[in-house]
């Protein structure tokens, strides 16, 4: 019994250190995830991000898992949202493992966001785990107050990243959150809409009010700064659901920030419909994102394309497939992103259509109406009593407990969250809070509403069976915490070595550290397609040499040919694989002509992925020129130009086409539908004169001339045009204009003896 006696002590003190460990880790996670960044990578945000919390959720879980082991009892919290969990969690795995890009769907990208399985199941787990350990208001108040503590520091650095004291501009272009900057004022809204919540509601102590009036004054100052639409419409669905709220609770509601707060609705949406003040607004880059009318077009095509993408998508964070495949050609007609690849449509919903199918669009649904239904059982629950309240506060008889106004503060930022995931595509800091909300609103509002959240015991009897079954358990756990750390220094270190690289300039420095990605992470294709170009360059600085060694040439192209082909082989639905391959090719072919060959190859599989883009079609007709295959050259350029219209190159391209065959005539009528377009293009300009110049019919020099003085007022250094103008002048027989023209040329390029002679040559005559 002594022994008995010393042992339950010992085990009650190690279900404390777990407890209190795993909540260390919710509260750590909580504060880090919306500031942490890691400036070593290309992408400082997202991968450092998406590590961290995973690392966290393993360790939480082990910690959970230990304390099953020392307390031989299995303790569960279930909500009512667990199978619409299950059924989201199952449907990601499922369309990850039969996604066109395995690889892509389980990892992701790291130098760019996507949602993919890894961090979905992340937070899945962390949402799970909030709900296991925040057991009651107490600590549910303090997450709340960690998770404004994060975004007051947030936007702290983005208000003083120039300042003094916080220099970090250098670090990341405007805030600590996202690369994105609508999508960190949207993440600010949301901390907004809590914080107001929280300074109307009666019974909270001045010290406990402290923080959320700084933390909404300092998301007000940043979205004032930012001056973006959409997170003023987050911000105003938030406060007008608090209005909402305190109205209808009008008993347990301090009438002046109530009304502070409708005040802060009013402004959003005058804010929405005209803009903020454009004096109080920052510099802030232009951002471009894939339009709602082409998100769902697309996303339409990729649900019906088969049963397969219709019940389970394409693969989490494979967009920029379907977006290559039911590209409209109608995009096109967009100067600024008609040659933009876009990775993720305009909202969140349509990520999931065309992603996970509508298999994972309705449990995503299911998620989002169980949470809605949950608050809206437990707020139903307050309005018998909500008049009675009022009442008794005139009476001043109190016979109630005050309920807890903040359960549904924090459902109001969760369904603002909601909303802005509708007009928005979240990256990894507005996921985590749409799922840090979502769990601290389940949490809040099972203390109004018991049956939200349901406990299951399981004693675990002291059996063999149970000890073998909890110590594999375990070790299985342990074992995935070691490998994924493991694999989670690799990754991060293998795009730091990458990251070096890319920031060289070239040489044996770059190629080391490229070498050490790969080490890091043999199968990852960017990494592949970036030593092939680099032994391609190597290969061409080799061919530029006094006495090229041929055999070195030879080995160096061969290596890149591997690399190449390895990376095709790996992602053969990879438009950007490609892409980057016909591009590596074409820039080859000057130093290795049967890398014409490869580009044509590499073209006709980017043509099969992405068929309404008109670039490809004008590099496809390059290849077919520089084969000698004029007539299909001759095709390729035609089908560019009718993709797109106002495409400048394939006409200067099919025009020298016409030129080789002695069709000058056709040549110059090419250019008459884009006259208007080519007047402010210089080289486009020259490029007509000279036909008209070599063609000599009637009216031809006049014309030459004319678009030749024009590229002069664009440009006056454009040599090319000056000395066409001392030819032009020379074959008129006006010397003395021809000679000026040339002596122009002589003066941008001293050494040029061609002009040396000419001039003499009529200054002679």
């Amino acid at each position: 019994m002594p022994f008995l006696n010393k042992t339950i002590p010992s085990e009650e003190m190690y279900q404390s250190i777990l407890t209190k460990m795993s909540l260390f880790l919710l509260f750590g996670g909580t504060l880090l995830m919306p500031v942490f960044f890691l400036p070593l990578t290309r992408d400082v945000f997202h991968l450092p991000k998406q590590l961290l919390l995973s690392m966290l959720v393993l360790v939480a879980l082990l910690c959970w898992l230990l304390q099953v082991a020392i307390s031989k009892r299995l303790l569960v919290r279930r909500t009512i949202l667990d199978l619409p969990l299950l059924a989201f969690g199952a449907v990601t795995l499922i369309a990850s493992i039969v996604s066109r890009s395995p690889s892509l769907s389980f990892l992701g990208s790291t130098d760019h966001f996507v949602l993919h399985a890894m961090f979905l199941f992340s937070l899945l787990l962390w949402f799970w785990l909030c709900i296991q350990y925040i057991r009651d208001f107490a600590w549910l108040e303090r997450f709340i107050s960690v998770f404004l503590l994060s975004g007051f520091f947030a936007g702290i650095l983005f208000l003083g990243r120039d300042s003094v004291f916080i220099s970090l501009s250098d670090i990341f272009r405007v805030n600590p959150v996202s690369d994105v900057n609508s999508l960190f004022g949207i993440f600010m809204a949301i901390v907004g809409t809590l914080a107001l919540g929280l300074l109307f509601i009666r019974g909270r102590s001045w010290y406990a009010q402290i923080l959320p009036i700084a933390t909404a004054l300092v998301s007000l100052a940043t979205l004032l700064k930012l001056g973006f639409t959409i997170p003023w419409l987050v911000l105003a669905v938030g406060s007008a659901l608090l209005v909402v709220l305190g109205v209808t609770l009008l008993a347990e509601s301090r009438i002046v920030p109530l009304s502070l707060v409708f005040f802060v609705f009013l402004t959003s949406i005058l804010f929405v419909f005209f803009g903020s003040p454009s004096f109080l607004k920052d510099q802030i880059p232009v951002e471009v994102a894939l339009g709602m009318r082409s998100s769902f077009s697309i996303a339409g095509e990729t649900v019906l394309e088969n049963a397969k993408t219709f019940l389970l998508g394409t693969g989490p964070s494979t967009f920029i497939f379907d977006f290559s495949s039911h590209r409209p050609s109608e995009f096109n007609v967009n100067q600024f992103a008609w040659n933009i690849r876009f990775f993720q449509p305009y909202n969140v919903f349509l990520a999931f259509a065309a992603e996970s199918g509508i298999l994972g669009l309705v449990s995503f649904l299911f998620i989002v109406l169980f949470g809605i239904g949950s608050i809206f059982s437990a707020w139903l629950k307050t309005r018998p009593s909500v008049w009675q309240r009022v009442r008794e506060r005139i009476s001043h008889e109190h016979s109630r407990e005050p309920i807890r106004l903040e359960s549904f503060v924090i459902a109001a930022a969760w369904i603002a969250a909601t909303v802005g995931a509708g007009i928005s595509f979240y990256d990894t800091v507005l996921w985590f809070s749409w799922w840090w909300l979502l769990a601290a609103a389940i949490l809040g509002v099972s203390l109004l509403a018991p049956d939200v959240i349901r406990e299951r015991e399981v004693l675990l009897q002291v059996s063999p069976q149970y000890a073998l079954a909890l110590s594999f358990g375990m070790v299985l756990l342990f074992t995935a915490v070691v490998i994924f750390g493991s694999f989670g220094g690799r990754m991060f270190l293998a795009e730091a070595a990458y990251t070096k690289a890319v920031q060289m300039p070239g040489g044996d420095a770059a190629e080391a550290e490229i070498n050490k990605a790969i080490a890091y992470r043999r199968q990852y294709i960017p990494y592949r397609i970036a030593r092939a170009r680099l032994y391609l360059q190597k290969a061409r600085d080799e061919s530029q040499k006094s006495s090229p060694d041929v055999n070195v040439i030879a080995e160096l192209v061969s290596v890149a040919v591997n690399e190449a082909r390895y990376a095709a082989d790996r992602e053969p639905n990879n438009i950007e694989t490609w892409d980057t391959l016909a591009t590596m090719y074409l820039n080859a072919r000057s130093f290795a002509p049967e890398a014409n060959a490869w580009a044509k190859d590499a073209l006709a599989r980017a043509i099969a992925l992405e068929p309404t883009n008109p670039l490809f079609y004008w590099e496809m007709g390059g290849v077919h020129e520089f084969a000698g295959a004029l007539e299909e050259a001759e095709k390729s350029y035609k089908m560019a130009i009718d993709l797109k219209p106002d495409y400048l190159a394939p006409y200067v391209s099919l025009s020298q086409v016409y030129e080789s065959q002695n069709h000058l005539d056709d040549a110059l009528l090419l250019f008459q539908p884009v006259l208007p377009i080519i007047v402010n293009e210089p080289d486009v300009l020259f490029h007509v004169g000279r036909i008209a110049y070599n063609r000599r019919k009637e009216g031809d020099t006049e014309l030459a001339e004319q678009l030749w003085k024009r590229v002069l007022e664009i440009n006056p250094n454009y040599s090319n045009a000056l000395y066409s103008l001392g030819l032009l002048y020379e074959r008129k027989g006006d010397r003395n204009t021809a000679i000026g023209y040339f002596q122009k040329v002589r003066s941008i390029d001293p050494g040029n003896e061609d002009v040396k002679r000419k001039i003499q040559q009529l200054l002679g005559s």
